[in-house]
């Protein structure tokens, strides 16, 4: 069961980098070419800010995935460092109750807003929701990559906290 679960995380993880490979080219091609625009014309164009917007939502929070599967992302560790191996197993499992609890709390809030993500950009008509449940699809993957390093299973690109 946890192997599928690794193999299936990975894969999404996979399907993140691209996703965002995708949208931040898409990204820098619109500022780049908004920035032209401005200067040559100045005039700029109507609604890039809702797309760039949405963009840059839609390449954080995948590539959050990525980062965290990998451990990549920012993490302090003096602390962590002075502590043994008993310690350092310790911490981390600390930790990842604690990334469990707040992605449930996360997920809860969510829930309780849904009902009032009525709203749409005043351009394209994006929907209030697209902004707002891409926290879910990083943070779901994020937990399960958690549920993986408590059952003692973790991806090979991530070091051990030991």
């Amino acid at each position: 069961m946890f192997a599928t679960l690794d193999h299936l995380l990975d894969r999404l993880s996979m399907v993140y980098l691209r996703l965002s490979q995708m949208l931040l080219a898409g990204l820098v091609l619109a500022v780049f070419a908004q920035v032209i625009w401005r200067y040559a014309f100045e005039k700029s164009f109507l609604g890039l800010e809702e797309l760039t917007a949405l963009a840059l939502v839609w390449v954080v929070f995948p590539m959050s995935v990525i980062l965290h599967r990998r451990g990549r992302h920012i993490c302090v560790s003096v602390l962590s460092d002075l502590f043994g191996p008993g310690l350092k197993r310790l911490a981390g499992i600390i930790i990842s109750l604690g990334v469990i609890f707040l992605v449930l709390f996360v997920l809860y809030q969510l829930w309780q807003v849904w009902p009032y993500l009525r709203l749409k950009s005043p351009v394209f008509g994006i929907p209030d929701i697209a902004f707002k449940v891409a926290p879910a699809f990083a943070f779901i993957p994020i937990a399960l990559q958690e549920l993986l390093h408590l059952a003692g299973r973790r991806s090979d690109t991530r070091p051990p906290a030991a």
